[in-house]
């Protein structure tokens, strides 16, 4: 990836974040510790879930995308006036996050196979389900030690 594109991922996930706005030191830290790593880790854990710092700043995202893809395209010449209270109404029927294009489930667990006296192992099934299909995965281990 080009030097430039990682630096404008950096300096636009920084004005996203209002890391120079935070009025608390911890949360300032981990605002910044938060976006390094979404610079750095293909996968982020959000640390206090909606509630945190990162949290709340990701729904008003959501919150913001879901209310311009809701609001009609504004027409200077329409006859029909457009008020304020009819923004608020079409912008209010519009939930914080888009509806879910399908549901993912993930079994883990450590399980002694093939007999109960082998070793514990991992075992993994992952299944997505979607309105019109559904995908099914398992990776299974086995202990052959004395198979």
């Amino acid at each position: 990836m080009a030097v430039e594109a990682i630096i404008a991922r950096a300096r636009s996930l920084k004005a996203k974040f209002g890391i120079g706005k935070c009025e608390r030191a911890e949360d300032r830290d981990d605002l910044e510790r938060f976006v390094s790593s979404l610079l750095e880790e293909p996968e982020v854990s959000v640390i206090g879930a909606g509630r945190g710092p990162a949290g709340s700043i990701i729904h008003k995202l959501f919150v913001n995308a879901q209310r311009v893809s809701v609001m009609p395209p504004l027409e200077e010449d329409s006859g029909k006036p457009n008020s304020a209270e009819d923004r608020k109404q079409s912008a209010g029927a519009a939930s914080d996050f888009p509806p879910p294009a399908g549901r993912e489930i993930l079994l883990r667990t450590l399980v002694p196979r093939p007999a109960p006296y082998s070793k514990a192992l991992p075992q993994r099934l992952f299944c997505v389900l979607m309105r019109e299909d559904f995908r099914l995965a398992g990776a299974f281990s086995s202990d052959t030690s004395f198979f």
